[in-house]
């Protein structure tokens, strides 16, 4: 299911949901490139034996498969991308904090994607004993057989999509809801947020993100700047700032966004696109001072897509630029502010397609429908 912020009579900032079933199924039908998958399984243990044979009874049972030997690895790919389950041994514990499960860790920060625990515990009150009150999918045994297996993640799998589709519901009033009050306060950031989040998407297809991915990655971009519902009138209201500075928005609007969305669950993945959007490629931005591929890949999509949209629009301090303008600025930057594959994802999409997002409307619209 994808989401998207679309101009409409009478409820301009209206959010619409549509499902596109044939596009999630040629997404997954690329994950192994021998047939469809049942879905993207991200398994983590330290015991190789263990790992190397929970990945061999996945891909026999038509799965496709990322491993993952200890906990720093597994919390890098899953802030790289989204897992249909993620299967982790009880007894792994997060690199930074080794008194908090893995397991544990990964149901409360990625509550939409289901967590089964591997174990050899067989007293099941230690097992959510150990947990707490992380919401596990699923308990297996070791070793279990590759029955047990595929019963725990097509029930897990199955509980998940009933999940995702109360959390899609749930996130798209909230967006509708601080979009419109972002609105209210001023009509250019709420246009603003619609634009970045529109070629968030497009950004997002180009890379080749998995359709039911891409509504993520347009929620944080129409989110990106929902820190400043928080600023003062006067640095909302600024019309004609003297300096670039003026223009700029405040510095710790990411960090406000990202406290503003700390509690909401449904946006728990679209936040880090909020917070990190102002990183740099080559570590000098803010709030963290991220590089590289320390930062998520939806704050790297949404800072271009912001960017874009900056230069393109009426700016404060002078003209608009062409979109051939445009594209060169960001290009000259591709490897200090911008990351270099999301630049020629960029690059490679036509002017048309790319300016049609504006309003959403015609070759837009049509990359979508095809996925």
């Amino acid at each position: 299911v994808w989401v998207r912020v679309e101009q409409r009579a009478g409820d301009p900032w209206a959010i619409a949901m549509r499902s596109d079933t044939q596009a999630k199924e040629r997404v997954m039908a690329s994950g192994t490139g021998v047939g469809p998958t049942k879905g993207h399984v991200l398994v983590v243990d330290d015991d190789e034996r263990m790992l190397r044979s929970a990945c061999r009874n996945l891909k026999q049972l038509s799965f496709s498969v990322v491993p993952s030997a200890n906990a720093r690895d597994a919390e890098a790919l899953l802030r790289q991308r989204q897992f249909s389950a993620v299967l982790s041994d009880l007894k792994l514990y997060r690199a930074v904090d080794k008194s908090t499960p893995l397991a544990a860790w990964i149901a409360r920060v990625y509550r939409s994607t289901p967590v089964l625990v591997m174990t050899g515990e067989r007293d099941v009150e230690t097992v959510f004993r150990h947990l707490g009150t992380a919401r596990i999918w699923g308990v297996l045994p070791k070793p279990f057989a590759l029955q047990e297996l595929d019963e725990a993640l097509d029930n897990a799998l199955e509980q998940g999509r009933l999940f995702d589709h109360q959390q899609e519901h749930e996130a798209c009033s909230i967006t509708t809801t601080l979009v419109r009050a972002l609105t209210l306060r001023n009509a250019r950031a709420g246009l603003h947020a619609c634009r970045v989040g529109r070629w968030s998407w497009l950004l997002a297809a180009r890379l080749g993100r998995p359709v039911d991915e891409r509504g993520m990655y347009e929620l944080g971009g129409t989110l990106h700047n929902v820190g400043l519902l928080v600023a003062s009138d006067e640095v909302l209201s600024r019309r004609a700032p003297a300096t670039q500075q003026d223009a700029e928005p405040p510095r710790e609007h990411p960090q406000r966004g990202g406290e503003l969305l700390s509690g909401i669950q449904c946006l728990a993945e679209a936040r880090d696109a909020v917070l990190y959007h102002r990183e740099r490629w080559d570590g000098g931005g803010y709030p963290s001072g991220l590089k590289g591929e320390q930062i998520p890949l939806a704050a790297r999509v949404v800072a271009l897509a912001e960017a874009y949209e900056a230069m393109t629009s009426e700016a404060p301090l002078g003209q608009a630029l062409t979109h051939a303008q445009a594209v060169y600025e960001i290009a000259a930057l591709a490897g200090a502010r911008f990351d270099p594959a999301v630049v020629a994802a960029f690059a490679g999409c036509d002017e048309q397609t790319w300016l049609a997002a504006r309003t959403d409307t015609g070759a837009a619209q049509g990359l979508r429908d095809r996925g």
